[in-house]
């Protein structure tokens, strides 16, 4: 486990090698590029809930990706993120 935040709505998230893991208080879900395909790539390196409750996840091998309302995305900036793992 990498990083670990806490959504407006209870659930705890877990940034690991393999994914994200959310836990409800009684069963973790795994997130991963096989059934989230935003977050490709071999994991999620860091998390950090906004203001407005969405959750943003720094990958390991480059990139953020925002989950909010039940679905992930890929955050595209403008300009380029730099290769390499993302540490919010």
């Amino acid at each position: 486990v990498r990083s670990v935040a806490q959504t407006p709505d209870g659930y705890l998230w877990f940034a690991t090698h393999e994914g994200a893991a959310r836990f409800d208080g009684i069963a973790f879900t795994v997130f991963n590029q096989f059934n989230a395909p935003a977050l490709r790539g071999s994991g999620v390196a860091t998390l950090l809930v906004t203001k407005d409750g969405s959750l943003v996840l720094g990958l390991r091998d480059a990139g953020l990706v925002r989950y909010s309302q039940g679905k992930f995305e890929a955050i595209r900036p403008k300009g380029n993120l730099p290769t390499g793992t993302v540490n919010l």
